[in-house]
């Protein structure tokens, strides 16, 4: 860029963004600008490949090894900005023997510092497997003449690997759970910095390419050797204990809480009995929160991940079981009410009894144990340690400081069970003795990856964001001195005058207004340990001692806890009205004593060895004026950052800056106000504008010679002395290049002692020169290349051709033999064919008229044979009609004169039975007698010799 405002800086990481360009490059720093999308294409195994190739082994396929020099001072405008590109140069440089590396992500929330931290941690654990001779082995590690031994020993560093990239996969999900929680900017924030570390095999005795007999690659100079991870181990800083007791509306505390009241209701039980109903409102630190989906998992689901990740640490059973009753006992601290005690109005009781009956259960303490502890406390006097009554508010704060502490003491435990399971000593077996001696130290490496809060400046900043920024302002003083200070320093060294204000970004100011003898700190711990200190005086007395800096800035709208501090930043206006209460120490002797008597195992172990060192401390700080400002939260915090420090400063740093590009979590979209906001709390834009006016490029006396010389349009005696031919060669170089400035020509370029330092261009020019003049040279040879072996390809084409007619030919007279005898073979076929059907068709006609005349022949026959069947069967039908009327005519008189008969025996009944009620008549008598005679049966032949009644029952017979 050739001009350095927020403008163009913007208006470039919105285009690139917008590309889908995640990653920018500033010097060595690597911008990350949050995608809010997974690109696998970035982070596919061709890519970590690639980047190994390049930047680590120091080769590609089918091109010349470059060194570790040429790649790290000119050629990195060969690959993209990348992650990869980071963790590759700090693997390069600690297996070729250079000190313990470190890589420094910041950002705020939303950044993407998490993921950053998982992608390079990924990668660094498997980039030894990407290494040429592990792909020539088939990933075995075997090659061709090894022992039975090697391949064994090879194995096992395999197995290692997988074993630490698993872990460290199971331990982001612990860590997830137990220290992140959704915020108003982020869902899954980060609420702890953390500081991981990996363990490296170095030299050559650990050299995976030597074991695999490929002992070539390491007579190179520029080869890298092989750095197989042994394992890790993890640390954190400053978790944000306070979002345990109280948190915002729209957030939430840390997630394993509501994975905890999302699991099975069994599960529950054997915790606590009634536990298993137990919902949100049940508990007043967790209170209802609209949100039971994180990362698209529910909160049930992330629960048994959460339960298998432990399991793999070896959390389970009653393990398992003793770290949920832990959470729970925090949980119910903060259901615990209080109300005026009843000899006292000023002194606090325990009022639910139903919650310290269920502490009591948890904890294996007596309720008037538990009641004491919370409601007590012991103080001092010129009689001895007398018992004080606290009041409600009191209390509620000794139980939420008992809270914190013990939720505390659960991720240290979980930190411990990490680190026992991942460190180098768990895979080597040696746990004693391992890192104990010089010895062991040369023998293995340590690249650590640090993730901390960035810069924070919100509407309304507490004692958190103080701690959150008193680091960053540390860390940045790091950075300017590992930047701007020692550039100012090799400057001085080469003979070479700048002119630039360095005080524009050294922050040396703000660190001795917040940790001078009299700085912000120290006044803060001085009215934590003073019997009534408060936050106001502690305001007030900041503002007083420090009204002449401009660093502390103190305005009328301000109320009696708002104070302002000009960070390097920018101004952040702090609101100190819990500053003294938070920072003060929250658990005293007395307390720690109550809870180590607890039968839960972590909290008993956890704080049985808290008390052992506090009381150590208490007894060696004894008499001292300021001993009891070493207890206090900010007093601990300042010597686990200087320890941080400490560790981070024996190490080359490298440093990557994350960027939450939107709050709304949009892709390809940028906010300016937003990006511009982290831009400037990250020191980007003072880095790029002092890059400007510094020089940009240098390079060594040896690679300008080696790779401009090339360019000479003149003679150069080569036997003068080195520098003066590099200084003919560039005069030579840039003559019509000179830059405008302060009234006079200069060129840009200023030759030190060893080195050569470019302005902005100058460098790029000499690349762009070299990279023409290789393109015509290229070109040319490519010219010639292409005529020798056109030349053969034409000679190799005319060979062929000849070689071809011939066998064309050949080819063309076979065929044409062969296309004759089969037109031969098929006019024989056809002829033949054609006297087949002539005979077929003779045949079917001779078959067709012999047909014809037996159809014809037949004919009349049937007709007549037809007509004479036709004859008979009429005349059988007239005959059977005649005999069938014959017998109806027979049939049809019988009937009547069976019906005349019936008659006549009807009219005989009749007479008859009127006879029998009557006298006999001649008339009656003689009718009588002409009907029976006309009856037909044989019965009545002598009926006229009956009698009336005997007639009668004949006829009814």
């Amino acid at each position: 860029m050739e001009y350095i405002n927020e403008a163009s800086m913007l208006y470039n990481l919105r285009q690139l963004y917008k590309r889908g360009c995640t990653y920018s490059r500033v010097g060595e720093i690597i911008l990350s600008m949050n995608p809010f999308e997974w690109f696998t294409n970035l982070y596919s195994n061709e890519v970590q490949i690639s980047y190994a190739n390049q930047l680590i082994w120091r080769e590609e396929q089918g091109h010349r090894r470059l060194s570790a020099r040429q790649l790290d001072d000119s050629n990195r405008l060969l690959y993209e900005p990348h992650l990869y590109e980071t963790a590759s140069h700090a693997y390069s440089a600690l297996a070729l023997g250079q000190k313990d590396q470190s890589i420094l992500i910041t950002g705020e929330s939303g950044a993407g510092k998490t993921e950053a931290v998982k992608i390079i941690a990924n990668y660094l654990t498997a980039v030894q497997t990407t290494h040429p001779s592990f792909s020539s082995s088939g990933g075995s590690g075997r090659a061709a003449g090894d022992d039975d031994e090697q391949p064994s020993a090879e194995n096992n560093k395999v197995n290692v690997q997988m074993a630490v990239v698993s872990k460290l996969s199971q331990s982001d999900i612990i860590f997830e759970a137990f220290g992140n929680a959704k915020t108003e900017r982020n869902e899954n924030s980060s609420r702890f910095g953390r500081l991981t570390k990996l363990f490296f095999a170095k030299g050559k005795e650990d050299n995976t390419a030597a074991e695999m007999g490929n002992e070539e690659l390491l007579d190179d100079d520029d080869a890298t050797p092989i750095c197989s991870v042994l394992g890790s181990s993890f640390e954190t800083i400053l978790i944000e204990k306070s979002r345990i007791v109280a948190h915002k509306i729209n957030e939430r505390t840390f997630h394993i809480f509501y994975q905890l009241l999302a699991a099975p209701y069994e599960f529950k039980e054997s915790i606590l009995q009634g536990f298993g109903s137990a919902t949100r409102d049940s508990f007043r630190y967790i209170g209802d929160v609209d949100v039971d989906t994180i990362g698209g998992r529910t909160d049930a689901e992330n629960f048994e991940q959460t339960k298998s990740a432990l399991a793999t640490f070896g959390i389970e059973g009653e393990e398992l079981n003793a770290l949920m009753e832990a959470l729970c006992i925090s949980l119910h601290l903060g259901n615990l009410t209080f109300a005026p005690s009843r000899r006292s109005p000023r002194a606090a009781r325990v009022a639910s009894e139903d919650e310290i009956k269920k502490l009591s259960s948890l904890t294996g303490l007596s309720r008037d144990e538990i009641e004491s502890a919370v409601t007590t406390k012991l103080a001092k006097n010129k009689n001895g340690n007398v018992i004080v009554k606290l009041t409600q508010a009191q209390s509620r704060e000794r139980c939420d400081g008992l809270a914190r502490e013990i939720y505390h003491q659960i991720v240290v435990f979980l930190i411990d069970k990490m680190n026992k399971a991942t460190s180098p000593a768990h895979f080597r077996g040696n746990a004693d003795q391992v890192g104990q001696n010089k010895t062991d130290q040369e023998k293995v490496g340590c690249i650590s990856l640090l993730d901390l809060f960035g810069f924070e400046s919100f509407e309304k900043n507490g004692f958190d964001q103080f701690c959150i920024n008193y680091s960053n302002e540390h860390l940045h003083n790091k950075y300017v001195r590992d930047k701007f200070i020692s550039v100012k320093a090799e400057y001085e060294f080469e003979g070479i005058d700048i002119d630039f204000d360095y005080s524009a970004i050294n922050n040396s100011g703000i660190l001795n207004v917040m940790d001078g003898r009299m700085g912000l700190v120290p006044i803060m711990n001085e009215e934590s340990v003073r019997p009534k200190g408060n936050s106001s005086a502690f305001v007030y007395k900041a503002k007083l001692l420090h009204k002449n800096s401009d660093h502390v800035v103190s305005e009328k709208q301000h109320n009696q806890y708002e104070f302002g501090v000009n960070h390097y930043a920018g101004l952040v206006t702090y609101d100190a009205a819990d500053f003294i209460e938070r920072n003060a120490d929250p658990l005293p002797i007395e307390l720690l004593a109550f809870i180590t008597k607890s039968t839960n195992s972590i909290i008993n172990a956890q704080f049985d060895a808290l008390f052992v060192n506090k009381r150590k401390l208490l007894t060696k700080l004894a008499g001292k004026k300021h001993g009891a400002a070493s207890t206090t939260i900010v007093s601990n915090f300042r010597k686990q950052l200087a320890g941080l420090l400490k560790h981070v400063g024996e190490t080359k740093t490298w440093y990557i800056r994350c960027i939450q590009p939107n709050v709304e979590k949009k892709p390809a979209v940028t906010d300016h106000e937003v990006t511009l906001r982290q831009l400037r709390f990250a020191g980007i834009l003072n880095a790029m504008t002092i890059s400007k006016k510094i020089f940009p490029n240098q390079l060594s006396n040896d690679i300008v010679w080696d790779r401009f010389k090339c360019l000479s349009r003149k003679y150069i005696d080569k036997q003068l002395e080195s520098k003066e031919c590099i200084c003919n060669l560039l005069s030579d170089l840039f003559k019509d290049s000179e830059r405008y400035v302060k009234g006079e020509y200069t060129a840009p370029y200023v030759c030190g002692k060893t080195k050569i330092f470019f302005w902005s261009g100058a460098l790029e020019k000499l690349e762009s020169d070299r990279k023409d003049m290789l393109s015509l040279k290229a070109a040319k040879l490519r010219g010639y290349i292409e005529t020798a072996i056109q030349r053969r390809r034409f000679l190799t084409i005319k060979r062929g051709m000849t070689l071809l007619q011939a066998v064309y030919r050949g080819l063309e007279a076979r065929l044409e033999r062969r296309d004759r005898i089969r037109a031969a073979l098929l006019i024989t076929c056809w002829t033949k064919l054609a006297l087949v059907r002539l005979r077929r068709r003779k045949r079917r006609e001779n078959e067709a008229c012999t047909k014809i005349q037996n159809a014809w022949r037949g004919f009349g026959p049937r007709e007549e044979l037809r007509h004479k069947k036709k004859a008979a069967n009429m005349v059988q039908r007239v005959f059977r009609k005649r005999q069938d009327r014959e017998r109806f005519n027979s049939a049809f008189a019988e009937c009547v004169d069976a019906a005349r008969k019936q008659k006549q025996m009807k009219a005989l009944l009749v007479l008859l039975s009127s006879d029998h009620s009557s006298k006999d008549n001649g008339g009656g008598q003689k009718k009588k007698k002409s009907l029976t005679s006309r009856l037909p049966n044989e019965r009545f032949k002598k009926s006229s010799e009956w009698s009336n009644e005997e007639l009668l029952k004949e006829c009814q017979l």
